[in-house]
């Protein structure tokens, strides 16, 4: 998990807030999300329907997301899977953030299924819509609440992150161990740890592959150079998977490859 920058203020055409100011013209697109969620603040709790579901599914909105993560999970950085617009607080509890721009993310199904509807929290739960910004409240609920699981958007957590050469995943911190795990977003699973073990198994490959065919040791560095050069490359291009665990590998790991 790499911390993602999203523009709050960017918002896809289906979230535009309805102010209904004289004159102004609003996207009828618009004015079917503004609606639906005054309808869940109104009832007080998510309507598990298709017409409430769908207005955060909208085209733009999904667009939009796949460019700012890059088609990406934001949880476990593959794009294996199919990606899905979800919530990072889950609308079952927090129904008036069903159409919040900071509360909505792209996951993978995997990711998604573990984390579940389940939102666990070290403080205080905002239990009903506050004052602050509809699509910009994410940050003032994070003091209260002090949530156990990261938010992709708002945390640097790199750093705490552990990897092994095996694709293994751990941290000593104690809210990253807790979106590792199972109660979180299961970033530890036997898939994740074969696709993070081949990235650098390729490595290795084509490592051993330059020994074998230069006898030349001149040849042999200049090719090996070029190789690490690129792995290096790679991992800080956002458009490559699992750039936490290639940074990772960049800093501990190479040396035991070459």
């Amino acid at each position: 998990m790499i911390k993602i920058n999203k523009d709050l203020k960017d918002l896809p055409s289906s979230l535009y807030i309805a102010l209904g100011i004289q004159g102004e013209r609003i996207p009828r697109v618009c004015k079917k999300t503004n609606q639906r969620r005054d309808e869940l603040i109104t009832k007080g709790c998510y309507i598990d329907k298709d017409e409430y579901n769908r207005r955060y599914k909208m085209p733009d909105i999904k667009e939009q997301l796949l460019k700012i993560y890059h088609h990406k999970c934001a949880y476990c950085e593959q794009r294996y899977e199919p990606l899905q617009v979800e919530h990072y607080r889950p609308k079952s509890h927090y129904y008036w953030l069903a159409y919040s721009w900071d509360n909505l993310v792209l996951a993978c199904s995997s990711c998604n299924n573990s984390k579940g509807a389940s939102f666990d929290i070290a403080g205080t739960r905002i239990d009903a819509p506050t004052n602050h910004s509809i699509h910009n409240s994410g940050v003032s609920y994070n003091k209260s609440e002090k949530p156990k699981l990261v938010n992709p958007e708002c945390e640097e957590i790199e750093k705490l992150l552990i990897f092994d050469k095996n694709g293994g995943i751990a941290s000593k911190n104690e809210r990253v161990k807790y979106t590792i795990s199972k109660q979180g977003c299961n970033l530890d699973r036997p898939f994740l740890q074969d696709s993070r073990k081949e990235v650098l198994a390729d490595l290795e490959d084509l490592i051993e592959k330059v020994v074998l065919d230069f006898d030349n040791k001149a040849e042999q560095i200049q090719h090996l150079r070029y190789s690490i050069d690129k792995f290096i490359k790679d991992a800080f291009d956002s458009k490559k998977t699992f750039l936490a665990f290639r940074r990772f590998a960049v800093k501990n790991l190479l040396s035991d490859l070459i």
